[in-house]
């Protein structure tokens, strides 16, 4: 009788710590809100183009950086885990209240209050503080994360990337 209370009680446990690992997981972001602007990763740089047009500048020196007006820059990479020569989308970072935003609408110059109100049924991540910036994460499927960088309470900086 005492083993099978003992095994009932690890079972219990067992499915307790089972339950919150799921609830945990199902708390990360809908992949559609990986994207600022309407670009996100994994994304040609031609479908880039069809969007945005022609960079304000572009870094070759390595892999490939589209800059967009000083605000906004797009790293391409040719992506290793495919069979594709093709450069792709790596990351979008914008840093100005500029029309790039979430799907959802979270952009630069939001407080840290109006971005935890925008995703509220999702967690975020606090990542690590150097200075005064703080930084948030978001996570999605694949490797796929939204970094949310606040100083003095106000968003100065999204990157959707995928991990490496």
């Amino acid at each position: 009788m005492r083993i099978i209370k003992k095994l009932l009680m690890v079972f219990c446990l067992f499915m307790l710590c089972a339950s919150g690992t799921e609830a945990a997981m199902s708390s990360t972001l809908p992949q559609n809100e990986f994207s600022l602007g309407g670009i996100r990763p994994e994304m040609t740089v031609n479908e880039v183009l069809d969007i945005y047009g022609s960079p304000t500048s572009i870094d070759n020196k390595g892999d490939l950086v589209y800059d967009y007006g000083g605000t906004v820059k797009i790293f391409f990479w040719k992506n290793c885990y495919k069979d594709s020569n093709e450069y792709e989308v790596q990351s979008v970072t914008t840093t100005a209240n500029n029309g790039f935003a979430t799907p959802a609408g979270l952009r630069v110059g939001m407080s840290y209050s109006e971005m935890v109100a925008l995703y509220k049924k999702h967690p975020v991540a606090a990542g690590p503080k150097i200075g005064k910036e703080q930084g948030y994460y978001y996570y999605g499927k694949d490797g796929i994360r939204l970094l949310v960088t606040v100083a003095d309470d106000k968003i100065i900086s999204i990157k959707c990337y995928v991990s490496v």
